[in-house]
């Protein structure tokens, strides 16, 4: 997305800058695979362009990528439906930043989360 300001807005926002916070490049992929037993397995990748981190475009934060994997099990009993999951995020333990948008100290910077798990289960019943 190449989001810009159409005109000069004051002394920091000049006609043409990116607008803070909108990276020009966006992915995600994932692949999963599922059996008729209920096990399922996958995994997706993330990515994120350079983003100006102010509307004066003075800095930018890098680009990343990250990777999350998954595993789980759907039981199915009737009217119920009971969902198991363990998630991974951050997999490979990336270092990057989170942002602050136009930080009225100059601190912009956040560190985003480690390596982190998420274990889950959702029930479902069926009326």
């Amino acid at each position: 997305m190449d989001a810009r300001f159409r005109q000069t807005v004051g002394a920091n926002i000049t006609q043409g800058n990116r607008i803070a916070g909108v990276a020009k490049h966006n992915a995600y992929a994932s692949l999963g695979w599922h059996d008729q037993k209920g096990w399922r397995i996958g995994a997706d990748a993330r990515y994120q362009g350079k983003v100006a981190v102010n509307n004066a475009n003075s800095e930018y934060a890098p680009s990343y990528t990250v990777v999350g994997a998954y595993a789980g099990y759907l039981w199915e009993k009737g009217n119920w439906q009971i969902d198991h999951h363990l998630r991974v995020n951050n997999l490979f333990d990336k270092d990057y930043a989170n942002v602050v948008i136009n930080d009225a100290n100059g601190r912009y910077y956040e560190p985003a989360l480690k390596r982190n798990f998420n274990i889950g289960m959702n029930v479902k019943y069926a009326f």
